[in-house]
């Protein structure tokens, strides 16, 4: 019996292609395609961080593009807060049930505020 060999790369959607450290053009398109095939938009992340020069500074720029800064993180809160305090006093919409005077429920509607 023979082992089958490992490959370390394959017609998988799951496993990149591996780079042996030679012909990087050829590898450097089939990353590319791989890499699209996975998200559409993965190359603007890309264009956004290749110029980064450590590990440290991919990961700040992608937080701060993603998160933003904490300004920008104050003022989401604080919009937040002012759509949740309009909302409470915001007048809303109740049926109402009321007797017709001859024993008969009706409905309508109503406005009322919480």
């Amino acid at each position: 019996m023979s082992k089958a060999k490992y490959i370390p790369e394959g017609g998988s959607s799951n496993r990149p292609p591996y780079f042996d450290g030679t012909d990087y053009y050829h590898w450097k398109g089939k990353i590319r395609l791989f890499l699209i095939s996975q998200d559409n938009n993965i190359w603007e992340e890309y264009d956004r961080v290749e110029e980064c020069k450590s590990a440290k500074e991919l990961w700040d720029t992608l937080r701060i593009h993603h998160e933003g800064t904490s300004h920008v993180k104050e003022a989401r809160i604080d919009m937040g807060k002012r759509k949740n305090d309009c909302a409470k006093n915001k007048p809303s919409r109740k049926f109402i049930l009321q007797e017709d005077g001859r024993g008969r429920e009706k409905g309508k509607l109503g406005v009322s505020s919480i």
